[in-house]
């Protein structure tokens, strides 16, 4: 809907919030496990692919990473905003009186938010550079100069001093010759509030106080009264704070009214909007206390397809600054698809899902994490991770077919589509027929992609998906990197793998190369030699 009645600080004047899913709750887990997961909130309701609304939060993240006062402002004024949203609820399941005394203290603490809004932006004017935060500080300013919130202003004050001073009830009950409660009411109100006591200080002339003094000791109602008992003291003491109060209310009925009519929830949406803000800035304040890079991408228009990525790297690994191990990708008209392969925990899942998080944090508005990037948004975020065993299992392998045949009804040109290891569970060369089906349909698709696999099958058969009349993707390789001695580098290179080099250097690294194992049996025989 438009957010034309409603303040936001996520979407620009006129823009609109995505009604599409662009990545399933089910696939942001597979991709990052809890690593965005907020306890009140679903980060995925708050991608985007609309360009104006990625550079207008882009913005704001940078004023309040910049700018820790705009950060504790924003931190300030979200108690203020749920207590609103929980008043309001309180007074529309109440009655006359409780209601008017709700909306009392409803409408003062909207006047505490807008004061607070506005002497905070004022405060640090100079330093705001984002539209959110400008355009927060002008709407705040219009309602300050208004005259019903200025009436609004002054009638509260009046009408809040006079209820505020209210402490204590006096109750008057008769009782018949059993000193049975015959009938009760409300006899008076009072300043200061009742001091507990007991008859027998009456009796021995203990000196009363100034106030009133209980004769017995004060007792809490929740723990004496039932709930009916409850409910006749609070219409009682309601019966007579409206007789007390009326006046006072009805000519501040009007300036309720007013409020209300004045669309004053105009801010509640940004309960959600703060939560959201006050996640982003932890996080990457935290990436950014670690010496780990970030950087704001450049948004290039969704048909463009790009994806250009600098010293990319997964944020929830935890890894120093001096340890990370980054990497470069770039899709583009030779590679819009890769089959990535490498060997076993060489880094091929954690590179897939840095792919993943990039395109989510540029879509949510954060900077990535990167050195430099430029991208463009996608319409859908498809991702399908394999569990992984060496056993044949028939029941599997239909079960993945059909979820990897449901991820093609949303696959568009525009998606990005990432694969761990998919089709495992079968022989290599029954994965390796079922994956170049897949591959050779992305391709016709046009959309970007990264399929990672241990089906060096598959990238025999590469050239011949870029042959096919369809296939409008062009698909290259991606190798995990190894050193001379088979130790695993982490780094990802775009080349064609050779099939049998990482797994030699793995051979070599754990005594499985032929001279070595001929060397054991020269040994065992007593050193007779084979020619």
């Amino acid at each position: 809907m438009e957010r034309d009645r409603e303040f936001s600080l996520l979407f620009p004047k006129g823009a609109k919030a995505e009604e599409r899913v662009i990545i399933s709750r089910k696939a942001c887990k597979a991709l990052m496990g809890n690593y965005l997961y907020h306890r009140e909130i679903d980060l995925c309701d708050y991608l985007t692919t609309d360009e104006e609304t990625i550079l207008y939060r882009r913005e704001l993240f940078c004023d309040l990473l910049e700018h820790s006062e705009a950060e504790a402002l924003l931190r300030e004024l979200l108690p203020l905003l749920k207590s609103m949203e929980e008043l309001y609820r309180l007074r529309e399941n109440s009655h006359h009186t409780e209601g008017q005394l709700y909306a009392i203290k409803l409408i003062e603490l909207y006047l505490q938010f807008v004061s607070c809004a506005g002497d905070g932006l004022r405060k640090h004017g100079e330093a705001i550079r984002s539209s959110a935060l400008l355009e927060l500080r002008e709407r705040i300013r219009e309602i300050e100069e208004s005259a019903w919130y200025m009436a609004l202003r002054e009638n509260t004050k009046a009408l809040s001093r006079e209820i505020t001073r209210v402490k204590c009830v006096t109750v008057g009950m008769n009782l018949d010759e059993t000193f049975s409660p015959v009938s009760f009411g409300v006899l008076g109100f009072h300043s200061r509030p009742m001091e507990p006591g007991g008859l027998m200080e009456r009796l021995l002339g203990h000196p009363a106080s100034d106030g009133l003094t209980a004769l017995c000791p004060l007792k809490n109602t929740a723990g004496h009264l039932s709930k009916e008992e409850k409910h006749f003291a609070d219409m009682a003491v309601s019966s007579a704070l409206n007789r007390l109060f009326k006046s006072a209310m009805g000519e501040w009925e009007p300036s309720v009214k007013s409020f209300f009519r004045r669309e004053t929830r105009e801010f509640l949406p940004l309960i959600g909007e703060l939560k959201f803000l006050l996640f982003g800035v932890d996080l990457l304040t935290e990436l950014r206390s670690k010496g780990l890079p970030l950087c704001s991408p450049s948004i290039a228009p969704m048909e463009k397809k790009i994806f250009s990525v600098k010293g990319l790297y997964h944020p929830a690994l935890g890894v120093p600054a001096k340890r990370l191990v980054a990497n470069d990708l770039t899709f583009d008209e030779k590679g819009r698809l890769y089959l990535l392969t490498g060997a076993n925990s060489g880094g091929k899942t954690v590179f897939l899902s840095s792919v993943g998080i990039c395109q989510v944090f540029t879509q949510l508005g954060f900077p990535v994490p990167a050195k430099e990037a430029e991208i463009s948004p996608v319409d859908r975020i498809l991702v399908h991770f394999a569990g992984k065993t060496a056993a044949m299992d028939l029941g599997r392998l239909e079960e993945e077919c059909l979820a990897v045949k449901a991820l093609f009804g949303d696959v568009t040109e525009y998606s990005l589509v990432l694969m761990d290891e998919p089709f495992s569970s079968t022989s290599a060369f029954e994965g390796a027929h079922i994956a170049f089906d897949v591959m050779a349909s992305l391709s016709a698709y046009g959309c970007r992609g990264v399929f990672s696999t241990h089906l060096h099958e598959l990238v025999t058969m590469k050239e011949e998906i870029n042959r096919l009349p369809r296939s409008r993707s062009a698909v290259d390789t991606l190798v995990v990197g190894m050193d001379r001695g088979g130790k695993r580098t982490y780094k990802i290179y775009r080349k064609t793998p050779d099939g049998k080099s990482y797994a030699a250097g793995i051979a070599g690294r754990y005594g499985l190369d032929y001279e070595e194992l001929l060397r054991l049996q020269d040994e065992k025989q007593g050193g007779i030699k084979h020619g």
